[in-house]
């Protein structure tokens, strides 16, 4: 696990000024003095169906004149119960929570392993083009790629329906002269030293992506939509930084489930390091790649075994002043079942937390409507944490707040 020395940007601000009403509303709510004439539970027998809302009591409310039925290869929100209260120890039984190809808030599904990727039946043939494209408008249909490097050079590239052994990336040296898409394929590129989706000018779509030290990177116009990034290649001698994507300018990145979830490994050098997830999305202002005009919106950021699970770029240096438009929103964060550093029963998302570096006092910068998996707001304390000596996180313990 990358553990980064920074602060944490905790949740709960808003508790102790709201603690007088909050605990108000729960005395009176305790009981339903109405309950004659409101009941607090019911069968539906017209034509409505259960959203989701945040704001709601159990973060559910009725939609009224229509019926909605999930087509979902998961149908429903998963309940804690007692049987699977080990993978979701955060939450008391009864509670609904949203996870990877099941339901999401919206109307639609979160991708999964079982909706994206090939499509289940699609008979595969092997590629054997070139696995440099010069061509334009070039379009790769049901196939097997084995290229090391899919290396596109002209404009329009498409790639459907194809099982691609390797990566493909347009050079940073071409992002103005050559662009690709690549829709419903399987990008797996284990044991390589580069990222499936590299670089720049290229728009992913119901893609699963894994292997290597993470599954993408757009330093320029990218899109990446209803995606499934996960499982990263482990380094046993403890040197890899691993995610799932990193962002940088002009990044869209839309309704896609990232999953960083690798072991971590000591340092074989005796530094003291170790290998592992530093997030599942990565951005950084520090090293050439601000990001800007960026936006990471509906995605299911699955609990890590990092230190975080978002980074919002302003981690200093060189590129700090370049921050700007980095938008998170409708973002749902998985609290998981790994201790944070609060101890035990501090379920974060990452070790520290769910995010990180996100300063909102960049030009456009925001964080709006971002939520935990059980539909409960994400409220947390922005700073740029970057240059921070490392300190008591939060100062209280998380629970009463989530």
């Amino acid at each position: 696990m990358i553990r980064m020395k920074m602060k944490y940007i905790q949740p709960g601000i808003l508790a102790t000024l709201a603690i007088g009403v909050v605990v108000g509303a729960v005395a009176w709510a305790a009981t339903n003095t109405y309950s004659t004439q409101e009941a607090e539970a019911g069968t539906r027998t017209s034509a409505a169906s259960v959203v989701a809302d945040a704001s709601a009591s159990g973060s559910s409310a009725i939609r009224f004149g229509e019926v909605t039925t999930s087509t979902c290869p998961i149908p429903d929100r998963v309940t804690v119960t007692n049987a699977n209260k080990a993978e979701y120890p955060a939450y008391p039984s009864g509670t609904k929570l949203y996870v990877p190809d099941g339901p999401d808030p919206w109307g639609g599904c979160f991708p999964g392993p079982l909706s994206t990727g090939v499509p289940s039946g699609t008979q595969l043939t092997n590629y054997t083009g070139s696995c440099t494209i010069t061509m334009a408008n070039t379009v790769i249909d049901k196939k097997t790629i084995n290229c090391t490097r899919l290396d596109i050079r002209a404009q329009g590239i498409v790639i459907t329906n194809s099982h691609i052994n390797g990566r493909v990336l347009v050079d940073d040296t071409r992002c103005d002269t050559a662009s690709f898409t690549i829709t419903d394929s399987t990008i797996y590129n284990g044991g390589g030293e580069e990222r499936p989706l590299m670089y720049c000018s290229y728009t992913a779509t119901r893609v699963d992506a894994s292997g290597s030290g993470s599954m993408a990177v757009c330093m320029n116009g990218c899109t990446i939509r209803d995606s499934y990034l996960h499982d990263p290649d482990e380094d046993p001698t403890g040197t890899a930084h691993n995610s799932t994507v990193r962002l940088g300018a002009r990044a869209i990145l839309e309704h896609n489930t990232l999953h960083c979830n690798v072991r971590e490994y000591p340092a074989n050098d005796g530094s003291g390091e170790t290998s592992g997830c530093s997030a599942n999305q990565t951005a950084y202002s520090h090293d050439g790649w601000p990001p800007y005009e960026t936006v990471s919106r509906r995605n299911f950021y699955a609990a890590t075994t990092g230190g975080y699970c978002g980074y919002g770029g302003s981690t200093g240096g060189s590129g700090a002043n370049q921050v700007r438009d980095v938008k998170f929103i409708q973002n749902i964060f998985q609290r998981g079942n790994k201790d944070g550093s609060w101890g035990a029963g501090s379920y974060m998302c990452g070790f520290y937390g769910p995010m990180t570096s996100m300063d909102l006092s960049r030009p456009g910068n925001e964080f709006i409507d971002n939520i935990w998996d059980n539909g409960k707001p994400v409220i947390l304390q922005f700073e740029n944490g970057w240059a921070d000596s490392w300190g008591e996180p939060c100062g209280s313990q998380p629970q009463g707040t989530w």
